[in-house]
């Protein structure tokens, strides 16, 4: 039977489960409240990253990793397991329990537990993570979980969460490629701490902040009109215009993701019947503050004009 999202739910669970994790991820647990989640990374001993991530921290022996797409839950649970052999935890990715995704506006954040180990966490986003291991239909899962909106498509989150600055969708040929930094990942939430301990990738991600080693800008582009049906993300090249007569091919796509149908009120985009996709893009800092640059993307045979919607860099947000 389909699974209702891809989205996938790895525990890490004992008694040594905060000590492991504080010297594995950027995020500062010994900060963290309890039954409180954000948004994180797993970076290599360079500091590039490969893989991103919702943590929740239930207590401090019992957390929850929610990830994107069962190739990114295998690659942080095996990166894990590597590291655990001496500590008194399980690591398992749990392929039967069940993430929905509403889309409520509400800037209240809270993480609600019910029954059974269910959660739902409401994010300040319009984005809401419902976690159960039961299979429901989605107006029972509205019901139970206490969304007045709408309960949305995993590639749905994926596009709210974009707009949002977060990217959660970090394919295997972008892994080990980015810094935090470049991913705009320090920008949001408890994402990464400047001031904790040790931790894998510590060195890269400080040489990043404190010495310039950071090269790149996590930009959110729009533009008006509509792509095509089924276009192919492969086929689609970002390029930078220095003159009429003068361009060249730039930039990562992490995503393109429409927006259309869902309730982005608050967020500072509203979509359109003519302006409803985003880019998701990684672009080289020196060009992305060029005033003189302007943008446009190929997706097959269609070309638009781009505008810049969000800038996540450590000297200017927008």
């Amino acid at each position: 039977m389909e699974r209702p999202t891809n989205w996938y739910y790895i525990s890490v669970y004992g008694r040594d489960a905060q000590r492991f994790l504080q010297g594995q991820i950027p995020v500062n647990l010994l900060h963290m409240q309890t039954r409180t989640a954000t948004y994180s990374c797993l970076t290599l001993p360079t500091g590039k990253v490969i893989a991103t991530f919702r943590l929740y921290k239930i207590t401090d022996y019992n957390f929850f990793i929610l990830t994107y797409g069962e190739e990114s839950a295998r690659r942080i649970e095996n990166h894990l397991k590597k590291f655990a052999v001496f500590s008194d935890i399980i690591i398992k990715v749990h392929s039967f329990v069940e993430i929905y995704l509403g889309n409520d506006t509400t800037t209240e954040y809270k993480l609600i537990g019910y029954p059974n180990n269910d959660y739902a966490e409401h994010t300040p986003y319009n984005l809401q993570f419902l976690i159960t291991d039961y299979r429901i239909n989605p107006e029972i899962a509205k019901k139970e979980f206490g969304i007045e909106g709408q309960i949305i498509t995993g590639e749905q989150s994926l596009a709210l969460a974009a707009l949002n600055g977060f990217v959660y969708n970090l394919e295997e040929k972008n892994c080990d490629k980015f810094l935090p930094q470049a991913l705009g990942i320090d920008h949001l939430e408890s994402a990464i701490s400047y001031n904790k301990g040790c931790y894998q990738g510590q060195e890269g991600i400080a040489r990043a902040k404190f010495r310039g080693a950071n090269t790149h800008t996590h930009v959110i582009f729009t533009f008006d009109g509509q792509i095509a049906p089924n276009f192919d993300l492969e086929q689609a090249q970002i390029f930078a215009h220095f003159s009429e007569d003068s361009n060249k091919k730039t930039g990562t796509i992490l995503g393109i993701y429409n927006l259309a149908g869902i309730n982005c009120q608050g967020l500072d985009f509203i979509p359109t019947e003519n302006r409803s996709w985003i880019i998701d893009s990684i672009i080289n800092s020196k060009i992305i503050f060029d005033e003189e640059v302007r943008f446009s993307i190929n997706i097959g045979e269609q070309s638009f004009e781009l505008e810049i919607f969000k800038l996540f860099d450590m000297n200017a947000i927008k």
